[in-house]
């Protein structure tokens, strides 16, 4: 008998990329074989699209021969991401070779799509001059294309007809003359060349859609259902000519065929709204009213985010109300609270907000606002209102826009202006758009009523189910009413900010089955008076803050659920990380994360395209390095990735910026942020890519005290504040060693180091060096007029690690005051101090007074005397602690010069309100201590002069 053996481990086959790909790891230095082995990825999409092997290979083999034209293209095709490197590729292709035809044709398409039409020519004359183009038929056709973006409309049809003329039987050539002849209004030309077309390509379904439209347009309907019928043949998936054959039908009468046609798109597509909204038009039209009522009920059901069939369906139903107006407040009677604020610039009547969230987490959002405004500058603030919106994913319509003047006469007319909010000069651009209704018939004592509606109209939630929003309470101006109500589906519950709302009135209620409301409202809601130096607005100013998410881990696995995919490292992002470790001890994981954090702050740029699910999601990293330029969480992806690959282990971080004040801990939410950095857990380590000039030790002050969602990829994420800095995190020293003349002059030698929060400021400064000693000149000019700066040497700007260094010398004309009799009399710290003007230049505060980090200040300064000259008296020594900071200053002579050494701190950052008087009174004392002057008596002199 024979014995049982071990089953055979199973294998994988072979296949033509796993061929390729051994073949191409035995003969690396294969161009050939390498640019085959990235066509076959390419085409079958063989790999891990977050690694973009096909690219890569590409590329690789492009690079390796680059007097391959072939190659170039193939480089060039497989880069659908970043459209700088294809431009690259084919510019290298026509190079290599200027007689390959497709590497002409390629570039010239690609100008085609980047705007360029005028480049066109000049790169296919040479096609065109060989057999007069017949060989590339694609050539004339695209300089066509050229000429018809040029204006040059008469050229373009010439050349596309001498395209068709030479070349009648090639389809594509014929499907373009086509196109040209419905251009011009030649319709049964037109429609006779698709005919030539669809007699090559049997198979060609988009131009037998085209033929089936223009017969239906002229009226031939029995023809154009026979194409659409065949299209259906060709395709049963294609539910648009299904649908589109049955609004024929209907339209013509055979409601039953159309009906069934109907049913047909239904049973294939159970869940598109748009297949019931159009079967619901062409019964309606067709006269059958219920069913088409019955198929816009459940498009709506499908796809609550429809205004316009919302507002059709409610038409039809003889309803008078739309959802939410049954929340709309009356002004009229709020009009007699008013006249208790006639001394504000503006007063809000009414702020109403009603807010329809879908499952889905989608919504339609009604506002409401009624201003009464009692000045100019209440004119001025309202005499235009911005909506804010996504035309791509929102539509904004406005129900009311009127002034009432206080005759009682109404003016109805406004002006609607549309403008982008793009920031180019902090590199910021959006998708959303702006909506500008401006009122130029505001005056003192009118009334300005706006209610419109914004509603979202896209399929998708950007931000899978969720929903949330943090609206301010209070504001600028006192308002009579405050109301805010959010509709959501009973399964969704809200969570919200409910500690922070005293004096907001709070209610749930189930007007309709399987919803409820919430209510949030208020009356005669004071205003906020901002201050310099105050913390953020939710801190000094009641807001709601709302969400869907009830934890922080919900909001940490949604959004690394949404960035992972991003920080997938490809082969140029691990090369580019062995390059920027090089000389660097890797055992030393502290110097590894500040190579890497150096090198993102320094190569890549602050640039910020916050279009679409981009607002919330960053950028493939690899794209991020190679196009050298990102936004926050672009950055700070970039930097994650790097310290993975090199063996760091690190955390993006959701950030809200101090400016923006605290929040509590509860809701969880999404809106709460507006930044992203990265952490390194090790070493508590906060850092912001997008601080130019910082080192990484110098996380700045719009980042220290901020609330952070530390991002856990295993699915637990905390919400922390960030520290705030150590007084000695952020130090400066000054040494100076002044040589007084008789005359009141000096000359002066000095060193400076600067560390923390002012260390990126002389970076940036004194970066170009042409520019130094003008740069240090200003900076010194007001407290010493007229000074020469004779020298200034710097520690090397580009280590942003290091403290800056400075050492500098300069001539002071007019250091000290001559006084009759030749005494001088000057300032020991060389120019008194005026921190009570710079920090607490208020008298009193209303708020706590937020300033940007804790700081030491240390200064020692030497001074060579006259000859014959001697100090007369020393002023007396300073020393005091208090829990704002602390100064100390001293006087000495040592061996015939005077010294003086001082210190001052602040070791807190925010002073609240009530201790604000103390900190001033603290400042002023410090100021005086450094005002106390220094008496020099000169040779013969017995006493001092005053």
């Amino acid at each position: 008998a024979l014995d049982r053996m071990p089953a055979p481990a199973p294998q994988p086959l072979p296949t033509l990329t796993s061929a390729l790909r051994a073949l191409v790891e035995k003969n690396p230095d294969d161009a050939q074989l390498r640019g085959d082995y990235a066509q076959v990825l390419a085409f079958f999409r063989a790999y891990d699209e977050r690694e973009h092997t096909a690219s890569a290979e590409a590329a690789l083999a492009a690079e390796s021969a680059p007097t391959d034209a072939r190659l170039q293209v193939l480089a060039a095709n497989t880069q659908t991401d970043d459209l700088n490197e294809r431009r690259r590729f084919l510019e290298a292709a026509v190079k290599a070779d200027p007689t390959y035809a497709p590497a002409r044709l390629a570039l010239a398409d690609h100008e085609m799509d980047r705007g360029h039409p005028e480049r066109v020519q000049p790169l296919l004359a040479p096609i065109l001059e060989q057999d007069d183009g017949r060989a590339v038929p694609g050539a004339r056709l695209l300089l066509a294309r050229a000429a018809e973006a040029l204006g040059e409309r008469a050229r373009a049809h010439a050349l596309v007809e001498e395209a068709f003329r030479q070349q009648p039987r090639v389809p594509r050539v014929v499907r373009v003359a086509a196109a040209a002849s419905r251009q011009m209004g030649r319709d049964q030309e037109a429609m006779d060349r698709m005919r030539v077309v669809l007699a090559l390509r049997y198979d060609d379904t988009n131009t037998r859609r085209q033929l089936a439209s223009m017969l239906a347009d002229a009226g031939k309907v029995d023809a154009a259902e026979r194409e659409y019928a065949k299209l259906t043949d060709l395709n049963p998936f294609d539910n648009g000519s299904r649908v589109r054959l049955a609004e024929l039908k209907a339209a013509n009468g055979a409601v039953e065929e159309a009906t069934a046609l109907f049913t047909e798109a239904k049973a294939l597509s159970p869940d598109e709204p748009e297949v019931y909204e159009r079967e619901g038009r062409a019964l309606l039209a067709a006269g059958q009213r219920e069913p088409a009522l019955a198929a816009f009920e459940r498009s709506l059901q499908l796809r609550p985010q429809n205004p316009g069939l919302k507002e059709a369906l409610r038409t039809l139903k003889g309803e008078s109300e739309s959802a939410g107006t049954q929340y709309l407040v009356d002004a009229k009677p709020l009009s007699k609270e008013a006249e208790g604020y006639m001394n504000e610039d503006a007063l809000y009547l009414i702020d109403n907000t009603y807010v329809r969230v879908q499952k889905s987490g989608l919504s339609s959002r009604m506002q409401q606002m009624a201003v009464r405004v009692f000045n100019q500058r209440g004119v001025d603030a309202f005499r235009s209102v911005p909506i804010t919106y996504s035309p791509d994913r929102q539509e904004v319509r406005v129900l009311r826009a009127r002034v009432t003047k206080p005759d009682g006469s109404v003016v109805d007319s406004y002006g609607d202006a549309d403008r982008n909010i793009n920031e180019p000069w902090t590199g910021m651009y959006y998708d959303a758009r702006a909506r500008v209704l401006s009122f130029p018939s505001l005056a003192a004592g009118d009334t300005l009523e706006l209610t419109y509606r914004l509603d979202d109209t896209a399929q998708d939630n950007l931000l899978s189910d969720y929903w949330g929003d943090v609206e301010s309470v209070q504001g600028v101006y006192p308002k009579v009413r405050f109301q805010y109500v959010v509709d959501m589906p009973k399964e969704r519950p809200l969570y919200w900010n409910k500690s922070r709302l005293a004096g907001v009135e709070q209610q749930q209620e189930s007007p309709e089955s399987g919803r409820t409301v919430y209510r949030f409202g208020a009356k005669h809601v004071s205003k906020v008076v901002p201050e310099p130096g105050m913390p953020g607005w939710a801190e000094v100013a009641q807001n709601l803050h709302i969400s869907t998410y009830k934890t922080w881990d919900q909001v940490g696995h949604y959004w690394w659920g949404l960035v992972r995919d991003q920080l997938q490292p490809n082969a140029e992002l691990k090369t580019t990380v062995d390059q920027v470790l090089t000389g660097v001890d890797r055992k030393d994981q502290l110097a590894v994360v500040r190579a890497i954090y150096s090198f993102v702050v320094t190569n890549t740029r602050y640039v910020a395209l916050e279009f679409g699910i981009h607002g919330f999601k960053p950028y493939r990293v690899d794209r991020v390095l190679a196009r050298r330029f990102g936004d926050c969480k672009d950055k700070a992806s970039l930097i994650h990735s790097m310290l993975k690959v090199a063996g760091v282990d690190s955390r993006l971080v959701l950030l809200r910026m101090r400016n923006l004040g605290s929040l509590d801990a509860e809701p969880a939410s999404l809106a709460a942020f507006n930044h992203a950095i990265a952490y390194v857990p090790k070493f508590d380590l906060y850092l912001d890519g997008t601080a130019e000039f910082h080192g990484a030790k110098e996380l700045p002050s719009a980042d220290r005290v901020a609330n952070v969602l530390v991002v856990d990829p295993n699915g637990t994420s905390n919400f922390l504040t960030t520290p705030e800095a150590k007084a000695d995190d952020n130090k400066t020293t000054l040494a100076m060693d002044v040589a007084l003349r008789p005359d009141g002059g000096a000359d002066v030698k000095g060193q400076s180091s600067v560390s923390g929060q002012s260390a990126p400021d002389y970076r940036r400064a004194y970066r170009p060096e042409s520019t130094r000693k003008s740069t240090f000149e200003r900076a010194w000019a007001q407290s010493f007029p007229g000074l020469t700066v004779r020298e200034v040497k710097l520690s090397d700007t580009t280590r942003l690690d290091d403290d800056v260094s400075l050492d500098f010398a300069m001539g002071i004309p007019r250091y000290a005051e001559v006084l009759p009799g030749g005494s001088l009399r000057f300032l020991p710290f060389g120019t008194g101090r005026t921190y009570q003007q710079a920090y607490a230049s208020l008298a009193e505060r209303r708020f706590d007074l937020v300033m940007q980090s804790p700081w030491v200040n240390t200064f020692k300064l030497r001074y060579t005397l006259p000859g014959g000259y001697t100090v007369t008296e020393l002023p007396q020594a300073v020393e005091e602690t208090t829990k704002f900071g602390h100064v100390k200053l001293s006087y000495r002579v040592e061996n015939g010069a005077l010294v003086a050494d001082g210190e001052v701190a602040l070791s807190v950052a925010r002073i609240k309100a009530d201790e604000y008087p103390q900190f001033r009174e603290f400042l002023g004392r410090v100021d005086r201590a450094f005002g106390r002057r220094i008496l020099l008596q000169g040779p013969g002199q017995k006493t001092a002069s005053r």
